[in-house]
């Protein structure tokens, strides 16, 4: 799997999990702190090209240098909160944390409008699968301004092909 599809599903898992039950306190305001983040961060069209001319540029670095590229991964925590995770990659992979602030973002921002674009596609997929509105958990997940953002670009996300290969992007062409 490669380095970019290996992020996408780690931070989609990490994404969708809720707070499981008897967790530490600090651990549960941790995640209650990263769910209203993630709740409250507004998709727009220039965040969404940033997020995408960063992800071709990661995925340029990835080309260059697979291995190194695969090294970094199998060291960032896949888990904790967004803070955490953020430290993990410009500590364990700053040359990836560079080509973010490259494009316009912070590590952060980078992290943060990566995981509600990927809940808010997941929950619009599920809906067009379905052909049923979104349920009440849903929406306390997913913003609806982001949700109606994703089905508003849904086309131009399809085509931007953010989370697979250039090769697999390039044969589906």
């Amino acid at each position: 799997m490669h380095f970019i599809e290996r992020c996408f599903a780690i931070f989609a898992v990490l994404a969708l999990l809720a707070p499981q039950p008897g967790g530490a306190q600090a651990n549960k305001s941790a995640e209650d702190a990263d769910q209203k983040e993630l709740y409250s961060y507004v998709l727009t069209a220039d965040k969404l090209h940033q997020l995408a001319d960063a992800t071709r540029d990661i995925k340029e670095l990835q080309k260059k240098n697979p291995q190194a590229a695969d090294e970094k991964v199998d060291t960032a925590s896949e888990e904790g909160s967004i803070s955490q995770r953020v430290k993990d990659i410009e500590a364990k992979a700053p040359e990836f944390a560079a080509i973010v602030r490259k494009n316009g973002l912070t590590p952060r921002e980078y992290l943060v409008a990566l995981l509600v674009l990927m809940q808010a596609s997941i929950l619009v997929s599920m809906k067009k699968a379905s052909n049923t509105e979104y349920s009440k958990e849903a929406t306390t997940l997913v913003s609806p301004a982001n949700l109606a953002f994703v089905e508003q670009h849904w086309d131009d996300l399809q085509k931007m092909n953010l989370g697979a290969d250039s090769k697999d992007a390039d044969d589906k062409n």
